[in-house]
């Protein structure tokens, strides 16, 4: 309560204090020292935005400081004979005094703007008014100049004869970084020029008097400013009321817009009652007698804006400025006409800037072009056109067409040329550039310097774009579809589409086809589909848009049918938090969740997650997930609800989280909390996995957010430091207990692989080189940065990565970093992240299956049995032992597996038994990992002969025997039981030699039974006992 009571007594100091200087009045500071000058104040204003005037009536006085050029802090100074001032990021100061204009009109105020202190900021400074002693002040628009600038303005009628008229200089910021000048205002002359009674002067006619010109629009420029009075404006015969929508004014400017044909001379005439000054002097007229005729012959279109008036709402050049949502503007920029729809945050905005009317009917091929300049996220201008647009109204009354804009969203200067208007070849053609802002799209800074239509004999060349220009479908065990946008600058040229394999393409969506013939439109959609034929397969290849044999555009589409788990990891950005960026939390959380929901992956190791509520709103928007954030409030100082968390979001179906917990956090090293941040310590999530039920296996992810590179080249260094040494201790603990499981590091390194991001270090050595030169881990993501990908919007590089142990190595099949994503979110680094998603894919049959034995196999080889195998892959293998299968079990061999326990070679595998039993021999594969479980291979059965001839054994439900035979053929053979009864008989082929049989008994009952195998004269019967 006190706060207010003495905001309210200062401003009533504010607008009490004063006494009214009289005029005319003359200050140049000259004896100015520590008070200021009778009558005058600096102020501080209420507001904290510098980057609009400040209009508001709140302002609380500030004492007169001594100030020069290397004064840095914000005030009210005594620049050495001038009186200045200098605002800061939250404060906006201000000089005011008061006149008296009683009994006095007409008054001009001569003054200079200074810059006392020069920086890269560039400000602008307004003089505002008002005359009831204590409301808002209003801006004089003419008076908006940078600057070392000497301004003489006329003060507006309404402070005409008025006993108060308080006057206040203020600034904002206008353009560029860094600090902010500081301004000053000296040689000052305040005077009343009496009454008016002199007729305003026209200064210039456009086009010029007797000229030869394309004009369709008529320009008059005033020695002062003029409003409209009553008369008509003449063209030969035909008549224009100067009070018609197509005749507008703005200070001293008359724009007419009228539409004047090709081939013919138009004679101007205007009543002298048209344009009046402010007191009623009407100007002279423009009589036949001045002999102003313009020749229109047909040459190409050109307008600039660079030459445009500022503090002018008139574009120039013939143009409309027409709003339809929204405060901002179309505005001179001097070079170029800008619109900014940023304010205190995107702002919702439709402006159009509209051309005048264009006769294209002689133009063989007319040709659309400009000069424009994109600064800060927002849409790119849309480019319409009309031909039934009447030139003064609210477009919305009439058709447009939309046409390729072709807008690269460059931060400097830039042309876009060749957009073909043939289709548009009429008598009466506006063009419109659109500017589109709001909460969603953000809002970009858009400055126009130039549009021309030019015309050629000859066809442009045909331009196509399509984004975006890679489509990734990803796994797909169904049929799958998306869809591109593209713009083309024809619409009467036949294309053809040719999909590659595995893919067909629509222009409907409803009909499909792997080629077809069509006509593109200016823009639309193409829509595709993934329709594989082949499992555990890869598809990749182009959609190409060809015309006559010339490629004209082409889309990058893939998909699989490669079972395989999908990891994604993604730093999102102060997720949630109300006091960082992005500013709008319910959008980021729209965004993220649509992300997600396209990237369909099995698992989500997020960081920098705020707010777990929003979290949870996410997850609850995609049916079958859930998530787990790090529980404990690790970081110093700040609370669990403000601090960046690490969260994995998992598929319910095939993850399951069995253990969670912080590594290091219980470190008895005094700097590992410092090197982690504060206390943002890596994230350790032990899985178990599953291919939709199918194969399972365990997976463990360390989920880590390392120190980030901020402050100048020292804090860099440190910081470098801090991560190397926090590096080292994951490292050793990764070495200790996890290096002979499924581990993957993933997430926010900090720095790149390649080299560091510190470019002020004398080596270039990575902070994480100690983790990847150990031939135990292995950077999926090293091969994105050698090939100069980059996993943030703004730096050029790859700081997100994934790397995993040896064993991931064999399961691993790609990592790319989702860089597409910007196209699916409008805005997407304003509004949902600066980092980009980082996936990662790893083979169910790899994971599920980590020791796939291939042939195994045991022939008789003399005295011995050899015995032999392959490994497709291994993974984390220690040893494979080989077994035969006794009442005691032989051990014949050991053989160690590959140097780091896996890899991704097929390997093959021999092995000989010199003591082999003569009979039946059986043997299996003891396979351990480096975890110590055991893996035991099916057993493979060998019959050595020895002595013996003829031998049998039962196994699994089926009788096996091998038979030494004499000859080659064919033989009756039957098995009969004790009382003579055939229980089955059939034939079999046998060779001479040894050959071995099977014959299904699964369902016999115990007992003695009798194989008989051949015709009498040449008959073998075996007994066999039966007792399962």
């Amino acid at each position: 309560m006190k706060k207010t009571v003495l905001t309210a007594l200062l401003l009533f100091a504010v607008n009490s204090c004063f006494s009214q200087l009289s005029l005319p009045y003359q200050q140049d500071f000259a004896t100015l020292s520590g008070n200021y000058p009778p009558g005058w104040q600096g102020v501080l204003l209420d507001g904290n935005n510098v980057s609009v005037f400040d209009t508001a009536a709140f302002s609380i006085p500030v004492p007169l400081s001594s100030g020069n050029a290397g004064t840095t802090a914000g005030g009210v100074y005594n620049f050495s004979g001038c009186l200045g001032w200098l605002n800061t990021a939250a404060s906006n100061y201000a000089v005011m005094f008061s006149i008296s204009a009683s009994s006095l009109e007409n008054i001009a105020v001569r003054y200079q703007v200074k810059t006392v202190r020069k920086t890269n900021k560039i400000c602008e400074s307004i003089l505002q008014y008002r005359t009831n002693g204590n409301g808002s002040f209003k801006n004089i628009i003419a008076s908006r100049c940078f600057p070392d600038t000497v301004q003489e303005i006329i003060l507006p009628p309404e402070c005409d004869n008025q006993p108060v008229v308080d006057l206040r200089w203020v600034s904002r910021d206008y353009d560029g970084t860094g600090a902010r000048p500081s301004l000053a205002i000296d040689d000052i002359s305040i005077f009343s020029r009496g009454k008016d009674t002199g007729k305003p002067v026209v200064r210039q006619l456009l086009p010029f008097q007797q000229a030869t010109s394309q004009a369709t629009v008529l320009q008059l420029r005033f020695d002062e400013e003029v409003v409209k009075g009553a008369g008509n404006i003449y063209f030969n015969t035909d008549t224009l009321s100067v009070g018609d929508p197509a005749v507008t004014v703005s200070g001293r400017m008359v724009i007419i817009r009228q539409l004047l044909l090709p081939g013919q001379r138009y004679f101007i005439t205007i009543d002298s009652t048209a344009f009046k000054d402010r007191y009623g002097n009407l100007f002279k007229g423009i009589p036949a007698q001045d002999n102003w005729f313009v020749d229109v012959t047909q040459y190409d279109y050109r307008f600039s804006f660079d030459d445009c008036i500022k503090g002018s709402n008139w574009p120039g050049g013939g143009f409309t400025a027409f709003s339809r949502k929204g405060a901002a503007a179309w505005s001179c920029a001097n070079p170029g006409l800008e619109i900014n729809g940023y304010n205190n945050g995107p702002t919702e905005n439709e402006d159009w800037l509209i051309s005048p009317s264009l006769d294209l009917r002689s133009f063989q091929f007319p040709l659309l072009n400009y000069r424009v300049k994109k600064e800060f996220e927002g849409p790119a201008l849309r480019v319409k056109i009309s031909r039934n647009y009447q030139g003064h109204n609210d477009p919305g009354s009439a058709s447009w067409t939309e046409i390729p804009g072709n807008f690269t969203g460059q931060a400097d200067w830039y042309e876009v040329n060749g957009i073909n208007l043939s289709p548009f070849r009429d008598s009466n053609v506006h063009i419109a550039l659109v500017y589109i802002s709001d909460k969603i799209q953000q809002a970009a800074k858009w400055t126009v310097s130039q549009v021309y239509i030019t015309d050629t004999s000859d066809a442009p060349p045909l331009q196509l774009t399509v984004t975006p220009g890679v489509l990734d479908f990803g796994y797909a065990d169904e049929l799958l579809t998306d869809s591109v946008s593209y713009w083309f600058n024809d619409v009467n040229t036949k294309v053809r589409f040719s999909a590659p394999a595995g893919f067909l393409v629509s222009a409907d969506g409803e009909n499909y086809y792997r080629e077809m013939d069509d006509s593109l439109r200016f823009s639309g959609k193409l829509y595709l589909k993934f329709l594989p034929s082949f499992s555990q397969h890869r598809y990749e290849g182009a959609l190409t848009i060809s015309n006559d044999q010339q490629l004209l555009g082409q889309v990058i589409l893939k998909g699989n049918t490669i079972p395989a788990l999908k990891i994604v990891n993604w730093n999102v950005s102060w997720f949630g938090s109300p006091a960082a960026m992005p500013a709008d939390d319910s959008l980021q959380e729209a965004n993220v969740l649509k992300v997600l929901k396209r990237l369909k992956a099995a698992i989500y190791g997020l960081v920098e997650i705020v707010d777990t509520n929003r979290l949870r709103s996410v997850v609850n928007g995609l049916p079958g997930y859930d998530f787990v954030v790090s529980g404990t409030d690790s970081l110093s100082g700040i609370s669990y609800a403000r601090a960046q968390k690490p969260a994995l979001v998992y598929d319910r179906s095939r993850v399951k989280v069995l253990h969670t917990r912080l590594l290091l956090q219980y470190s008895s090293n005094p700097r590992t909390r410092f090197n982690w941040s504060g206390g943002r310590y890596p994230f350790l999530a032990e899985l178990e996995a599953n291919d939709k039920g199918g194969d399972t296996c365990r997976i463990t992810l360390v989920l880590v957010h390392a120190k980030a590179n901020t402050g100048d080249s020292g804090e860099q260094e440190l910081a470098w430091e801090r991560r190397q040494e926090g590096v080292k201790e994951l490292k050793d603990t990764l070495d200790k207990y996890f290096s002979h499981v499924n581990l993957l590091v993933l997430g926010d390194f900090n720095d790149d692989l390649t080299r560091t991001v510190v470019r002020s270090r004398a080596d270039t050595i990575s902070s994480w080189a100690e983790l990847i030169n150990d031939p135990r881990y292995v950077p999926f993501t090293l091969p994105l940065s050698r090939d100069g990908e980059r996993s943030t919007l703004h730096f050029p590089g790859v700081i997100d990565h994934v790397v995993g142990t040896n064993g991931m190595m064999v399961a691993h099949t790609e990592a790319g970093i989702q860089a597409w994503v910007k196209d699916w979110v409008p805005a997407y680094g304003s509004t949902t992240s600066d980092h980009y998603p980082v996936a990662s894919s790893y083979s169910w049959q790899v994971l599920g299956n980590p020791f796939p034995v291939k042939g195994l196999h045991a022939v008789v080889s003399g005295a011995h049995i050899d015995i032999g195998w392959e490994m497709l892959y291994l993974v984390n293998c220690a040893d494979i032992a080989v077994e035969r299968l006794e009442n005691v079990n032989k051990l014949i061999a050991i053989l160690p597996g590959p140097a780091g326990g896996s890899s991704k070679e097929n390997i093959t595998f021999a092995v000989k038994d010199t003591f082999a039993s003569s009979g039946l021999n059986c043997y299996r594969l003891k396979i351990t990992g480096l975890d110590e479980k055991i893996q035991y291979s099916a057993p493979v059965y060998v019959f050595n002969p020895g002595s013996e001839r003829n031998i049998w054994y039962i196994a699994g439900g089926q009788l096996h025997y091998w038979l030494n035979w004499s000859q080659r053929e064919e033989v009756p053979i039957q098995l009969i039981d004790l009382h003579g009864r055939i229980i089955c008989q059939g034939r079999v082929s046998l060779d001479r030699g040894y050959n071995y049989n099977t014959m299904f008994i699964g369902r016999l009952s115990m007992g003695v039974y009798f194989l008989r195998i051949g015709a009498p004269g040449r008959l073998l019967v075996l007994k066999i006992l039966v007792n399962h």
